[in-house]
């Protein structure tokens, strides 16, 4: 499997990056790997064999740090997965994710069904990709070995918050709301398990927006969106969250008050 360079990109945006490497893919599968990170030398032999069960391999991860190795996800043995586990894998917290670098996939599924990453996304847009690739699916295997190997940057600018990166991290919602509108009605407990991830956190951005100033259209834009979330699911909420979402939505400087009280 040939690798494609596509550093030449000078931070155009990692999906305009990915996206030129699809372009040019032209072997039978295709797969990412970030910069810092490395394979194990059997990853791509292991993966390609996971083939033989689906059209979506998937491996095991090592978590790098500068003091130790942690294996961050790893199965006993290798299991297929349908359509439905495997959306609730990417959905979810587990194993699967919807990172693009622990996946291997079928070029002609990627290029026949014009499945791209989205470039008007900073955050969300790989949920957004592997929705599109498993919606075309019907198997993937889950392979035992960890053999993708994660390294961890010291003082990432993704653990780091102003408005630059809230401005950023806001578009996951778009994310959330693009891969809503692709499930099927039959997929019901996966959209309710979003619309509670939109409403949730969507508020918590919303006020964050308010506390760095943003613009009152670009609030709007996504508060109805968030909005629209909480009414599909307001009977589902626990007290809790209910309480939660209308602070953060309709008192917004108090909240922020209160967590720099307590901080």
């Amino acid at each position: 499997m040939p690798f494609i360079d596509i550093g030449a990109q000078h931070n155009a945006g990692v999906s305009k990056a990915r996206n030129l490497g699809l372009q040019k893919a032209c072997g039978k599968f295709v797969t990412f790997v970030d910069g810092d990170d490395f394979l194990n030398s059997n990853h791509l032999q292991d993966m390609i064999d996971g083939m033989e069960y689906g059209q979506l391999s998937i491996s095991g991860r090592n978590d790098i740090y500068q003091d130790k190795v942690k294996q961050s996800f790893k199965v006993d043995k290798d299991v297929v997965l349908n359509r439905r586990q495997l959306v609730d894998g990417i959905l979810k917290p587990g194993i699967i994710y919807s990172f693009p670098w622990n996946k291997l996939y079928l070029t002609k599924i990627i290029k026949d069904n014009l499945i791209t990453f989205n470039e008007s996304l900073d955050y969300g847009e790989d949920l957004v990709f592997n929705m599109e690739y498993v919606l075309k699916i019907n198997t993937a295997i889950l392979k035992t070995d960890a053999t993708y190997n994660y390294v961890y940057r010291k003082n990432s600018v993704s653990k780091l918050m102003n408005k630059k990166t809230l401005s950023k991290r806001i578009t996951d919602l778009k994310a959330i709301s693009y891969t809503l509108h692709m499930l099927p009605d039959s997929f019901e407990n996966e959209q309710i398990f979003l619309n509670k991830r939109m409403a949730i956190e969507g508020a918590k951005y919303h006020r964050m927006m308010i506390f760095y100033h943003f613009n009152k259209l670009e609030i709007n834009d996504y508060t109805v969106l968030i909005r629209s979330a909480y009414k599909s699911i307001k009977t589902k909420l626990t007290i809790k969250e209910r309480l939660k979402y209308q602070l953060n939505m309709k008192v917004p400087h108090l909240i922020a008050c209160l967590k720099n009280i307590t901080s």
